[in-house]
């Protein structure tokens, strides 16, 4: 039972630094975007995003 118990977290820190390093990846290529498309993104304004976001979420938690 104890070697099964090994292996069992071996798979846990596999899967845990597989995610790690997803999240790495992803990071940097959404910094990426986020740097060629600054001006765009400076453009936008967000005080009215927020506030579709803040008016349209309880609704659809409600929903689901």
């Amino acid at each position: 039972m104890n070697k099964n118990n090994k292996s069992s977290n071996i798979k846990i820190y596999i899967i845990f630094a597989l995610v790690m390093i997803s999240c790495l990846v992803g990071g940097f290529f959404v910094g990426k975007f986020t740097g060629k498309n600054s001006d765009i993104l400076a453009s936008i304004n967000w005080d009215k995003f927020a506030l579709f976001i803040s008016n349209s979420l309880p609704v659809a938690y409600g929903v689901l």
